[in-house]
């Protein structure tokens, strides 16, 4: 069990019968969310314009593993810069017991790493070289000043079917056209076994 940014009980429930992207992160990632973000976001816009697309629908979901910082308007805020359809999610707090029974289910490894003031600015630097395109965007977001710490976590896009099932997993190698040509053929491979079982 999850929230949205409203604070409304978000479950795989609410997901049935939908092919939908799941991205765990925290908002206050210095480089690899944001990158990992803009690309699913480039990939689902391929596919939504795809021929293919007419068959099926696509969600995108951004999970906040950082509660204890992310809160709802900043999570809501956070994911309209990289598409206005994807939905973010987060739980109470970092050390809850839902969320990491959620993370363990998706095998996302999360530890906490402490920063030094100039580790700070090394990761604004990083941010500043890997995703300059969004950087004006995330500086118009409220900021906390405690707290200083960053979360190492696994770096994984998964693409889940109407079941609630694993259909593949899209690494950090894939570019977004990559990206999009295999959550395609990964659905339409899906369908056709809908239509066609065994």
């Amino acid at each position: 069990m999850l929230y949205d940014t409203n604070g409304n009980p978000y479950s795989s429930k609410d997901l049935e019968g939908k092919y939908y992207l799941i991205y765990f992160g925290f908002t206050f990632c210095p480089d690899v969310c944001p990158v990992s973000l803009m690309k699913m976001s480039n990939a689902l816009n391929m596919v939504k314009e795809s021929k293919e697309y007419t068959y099926f629908d696509l969600d995108a979901l951004f999970v906040s593993v950082d509660p204890d910082r992310d809160s709802n308007e900043r999570i809501e805020e956070y994911c309209k810069i990289f598409h206005p359809d994807l939905k973010g999610l987060t739980h109470k707090s970092n050390s809850n017991e839902d969320l990491k029974t959620i993370l363990k289910k998706f095998k996302i490894h999360v530890s906490k790493i402490l920063l030094t003031e100039e580790e700070e600015q090394e990761d604004m630097k990083s941010l500043q070289e890997h995703a300059p395109q969004v950087i004006e965007k995330l500086g118009g977001l409220k900021k906390k000043k405690d707290d200083k710490y960053t979360l190492d976590h696994s770096i994984i896009v998964y693409l889940i079917g109407p079941d609630n099932q694993f259909l593949t997993y899209l690494g950090s190698n894939l570019d977004e056209k990559d990206m999009a040509n295999l959550i395609l053929d990964e659905i339409s491979a899906d369908l056709k076994k809908r239509i066609m079982p065994g």
